[in-house]
């Protein structure tokens, strides 16, 4: 979620006039998919498709509404100096009063439009095109006058707001959508609407400055998603990638690089080590491989996991022995865990990925046709027992008695159903997949899987990220199948 308090204050004779403040409209960001700016009187969305980690195209839509705030059902008061609201639903509530304690504490004398402020926005969506601007624009659908469906969409993409108020449209039933055409390093140059037209181009210099962009006249939509494909911040003008900012113009990271300490002789603030034309910094934060030339690559390094970047992207070495990234990437694994430690914080390196490699998804089938007891399948899958898949073959391997060996081989990556997974994964999606089947929440789930794990640690634990995230995949996979099912047969 991100907004901003804009107001201003004048002086006379030297005192200071109350302030004049206002929220501007704040935009959560539900998901990646899904964003909402709610104003005074309408609440934009914006819907957005992915191929992958790669935004293909956004629907803008917008529905009309008039907010309100319920009363907090426990009003409590606290003891400060703080000027907060006395009436209205809100006032002397808890919310209200633990926010008046922080500011008091850190001595933040309050003034009353302060709180109006917060609890009332005045941006209504109007200011964002206005009525004359809509009209004129209108022109722009002439062409359409014939065609009543294909006039109502285009006034939609003119402006939803207005041609809901002044046209009396339901824009929610058209469908207008934005098409992406990134380059070859994922800078979004082109945007279509949807009927192919050019609607946005964009022109940058290698550092990700605006050197050109044009737009069509109609239409109220404009992508913040360009340089790299990373969201432009209006308020800043520089790019948020996820783990920190990007400033175009200076050609730099406003932020520390996580992984500093593994590239000394690199400035934890350079981008793309100076060198953007060949290299992308995808987020910082995703599973990096070199190509051992043999259709395999192994696994070198990579980010902060929890960014959730899912690629698996080759890499190349530098002289002084370090990684640059490219733009190339082999695929997504399951999970963002799926090549570190139990942790998160240290990547497998080492760890052999064979694409050609089908073995986990032979055994996931075999699973799903044998169908064993969530008892049988945890019982037996440790241990080198029957359905601890990571442990295949190792007795064999010659390597059972040398660690750094043995871990690369249990992380291992393969092919699991146009993904990457590793050998561990596999063995915890099926275990997902088998207490999902067996109709288990996840929640009751989780409490089984850490039930066995701290009988095989001799004391309480729960288990890691890698696991946790992995047996989740297959739960939520045979879940969405089994409800799709039921569905299906209700005649839904």
């Amino acid at each position: 979620m991100k907004a901003s308090i804009l107001g201003n204050q004048a002086a006379v004779n030297g005192e200071s006039t109350d302030p004049d403040l206002y929220l501007e409209s704040y935009t959560v960001y539900v998901n990646p998919y899904y964003v909402v700016t709610p104003f005074s009187d309408w609440v934009d969305v914006s819907k957005h498709y992915f191929m992958g980690s790669q935004r293909v195209a956004s629907e803008p839509r917008g529905y009309a509404t008039t907010p309100t705030l319920p009363p907090d059902p426990e009003p409590q008061k606290t003891n400060t100096t703080a000027n907060y609201p006395t009436t209205g639903p809100l006032a002397a509530s808890s919310a209200w009063s633990n926010l008046e304690f922080v500011l008091d504490a850190l001595q933040i004398n309050t003034d009353p439009n302060f709180w109006n402020a917060l609890l009332n926005p005045q941006l209504n969506y109007a200011e964002q095109m206005s009525l004359e601007q809509y009209r004129e624009s209108m022109g722009e659908c002439e062409e359409y006058t014939n065609e009543t469906e294909e006039y109502e969409a285009c006034l939609c993409a003119i402006s939803p707001y207005w041609a809901a108020q002044e046209s009396q449209i339901q824009c929610h039933e058209y469908r207008i959508i934005y098409w992406y055409h990134p380059n070859y390093l994922g800078h979004n140059e082109l945007i279509t609407d949807r009927s192919g037209n050019p609607y946005q181009y964009f022109h940058y210099t290698a550092w990700g400055e605006s050197f050109a962009q044009a737009e069509a006249t109609q239409g109220s939509f404009s992508s913040g998603y360009r340089f790299n494909a990373k969201e432009l911040d209006a308020e800043t003008g520089n790019y948020y990638y996820g783990a920190r900012y990007y400033h175009p113009k200076w050609s730099v990271w406003l932020g520390v690089d996580a992984m500093a300490s593994q590239y000394p002789s690199l400035s934890p603030y350079v981008f793309t080590e100076n060198n953007p034309i060949r290299f992308i910094d995808p987020d910082g934060n995703s599973t990096w491989v070199t190509d051992n030339g043999d259709d395999t690559y192994s696994v070198v390094a990579g980010g902060d996991a929890q960014d959730g970047d899912l690629n698996v992207y080759v890499a190349v070495k530098n002289e002084d022995g370090t990684y640059s990234v490219t733009d190339q990437s082999i695929g997504e694994s399951v999970s963002a865990y799926s090549f570190t430690n139990d942790d998160g914080t240290k990547f497998i390196e080492g760890a052999v990925i064979d694409l050609n490699d089908h073995s986990g998804e032979e055994f996931v089938s075999k699973l799903h046709n044998d169908d064993p007891s969530v008892g049988s399948y945890m019982f037996n899958g440790f241990g080198g027992r029957h359905y601890d898949f990571k442990k295949r073959g190792l007795k064999d391997s010659g390597i059972e008695d040398n660690n750094i060996e043995k871990r690369k081989y249990l992380y291992r990556g393969m092919s699991l159903g146009g993904k990457i997974a590793s050998a561990r994964d596999i063995g915890n999606i099926g275990a997902g997949y088998i207490a999902g089947r067996a109709g288990l929440s996840w929640s009751k789930a989780r409490f089984g899987f850490n039930l066995l794990e701290s009988i095989q640690q001799g004391k309480f634990s729960e288990e890691g990220l890698p696991t946790v995230n992995a047996q989740f995949y297959g739960w939520i996979m045979v879940t969405r199948y089994f409800n799709l099912q039921q569905q299906l047969g209700d005649g839904k």
